[in-house]
């Protein structure tokens, strides 16, 4: 039988040894083993650490209004500190911020303030007067010309005697009050329809 090619010790810590006949494989210590799965761990444990760095990035990018998915891959390819600081350079996307909140902008001033804000917190714009101003036909009302009662301006049908009335004849009436609201005094938007002086 061959020499082996390498030895350590007492005991084996070869690739294989050969005879004239046969090769055979000599088993891998357990030490190399070991030491191998350790690498492989932190190797793992430095992947999963970079994706976290690079989500953290793309979440600083996705709450100033920007492309968080543009700032995780750019994180990816160069470096998470890259992504960190293209981010915290970044100005914020006011418009898309205030869409994705649900808010408005002032007329007046241009600020973004809550949807259901009355007043402007900036400028102290009125907003209840700007919803008062906007035309709603369910506002007004007309009398029935069989039963003489009052109905809406948008029924089709009169609720108390069942008088039919046509699309057109609707919408004309309707087009009609929102050509004389919209040319009254701005003092008379107030007013209910049956005040105004039309």
């Amino acid at each position: 039988m061959g020499l082996p090619k390498t030895l350590s010790g007492g005991g084996w810590n070869c690739s294989q040894f050969t005879d004239s006949r046969r090769t055979i494989a000599c088993p891998q210590s357990d030490e190399a083993a070991l030491q191998g799965k350790g690498e492989n761990a932190m190797e793992f444990f430095i992947f999963i650490g970079w994706l976290v760095l690079c989500g953290a990035a793309a979440s600083i990018a996705s709450s100033k209004g920007r492309s968080g998915i543009g700032i995780f891959f750019l994180s990816c390819f160069l470096s998470p500190l890259v992504g960190f600081i293209v981010a915290f350079v970044m100005e914020p996307n006011l418009p898309k911020i205030a869409k994705a909140k649900g808010m408005k902008k002032c007329p007046e001033c241009a600020q973004f303030v809550q949807a259901y804000a009355r007043t402007c917190p900036f400028c102290r714009k009125d907003f209840t007067a700007r919803i008062a101003r906007e035309f709603s036909p369910d506002a007004f009302s007309r009398k029935c010309p069989d039963c003489a009662e009052t109905i809406k301006m948008e029924a089709y049908v009169c609720r108390f005697c069942g008088h039919t009335f046509q699309l057109a004849e609707v919408q004309a009436a309707i087009q009609q009050a929102k050509s004389e609201f919209d040319g009254e005094p701005r003092g008379l938007s107030h007013l209910p329809p049956s005040h105004r002086t039309m």
